[in-house]
């Protein structure tokens, strides 16, 4: 389950046991780890997918924000990058960099609408582009981008 702040309608996970908060921070620093993170296809995901998409299309408005706010509560946790190969690529359905500012995170710019039974390869060379890109953004907002790995 995510729970939500109010202000920022940015999804924080509820953690309801202690092997929940193991397994999110465990996903967590894998991400740190790598510097990109992802999800992969599951029914939340797709919803999310919607939304995102019918947000481009219509802009935020309170009916799509409270769909956001709905999808992200029913998120359990975080996709591990490290979970990415042959067998997963697949299924990946975004991938997400960060640009760093001078103090942390200002954007975090999201592949959208990977295509379905992607190829590892393709994965691999879209999140490479990402990266990239969020790394000379970084630089121009003065921000020094992570070291990224595979």
């Amino acid at each position: 389950m995510i729970t939500t702040s109010s202000s920022s309608l940015r999804p924080v996970p509820a953690m309801e046991s202690d092997e929940d908060r193991q397994s999110f921070e465990q996903a967590l620093a894998s991400v740190r780890r790598h510097g990109w993170s992802l999800t992969f296809d599951s029914p939340v995901a797709r919803d999310a997918y919607v939304v995102v998409k019918e947000m481009a299309k219509y802009g935020r408005t309170p009916s799509l924000q409270r769909r956001l706010v709905d999808v992200g509560q029913r998120m359990t946790g975080l996709d591990d990058p490290s979970e990415l190969d042959g067998d997963t690529a697949r299924k990946v359905r975004t991938i997400t960099a960060p640009v760093m500012g001078p103090h942390g995170p200002v954007l975090h710019p999201t592949l959208y609408g990977i295509p379905e039974d992607s190829s590892l390869e393709f994965v691999e060379r879209a999140r490479d582009a990402l990266v990239a890109t969020c790394a000379r953004l970084s630089e121009r907002f003065g921000g020094n981008h992570t070291q990224v790995t595979s």
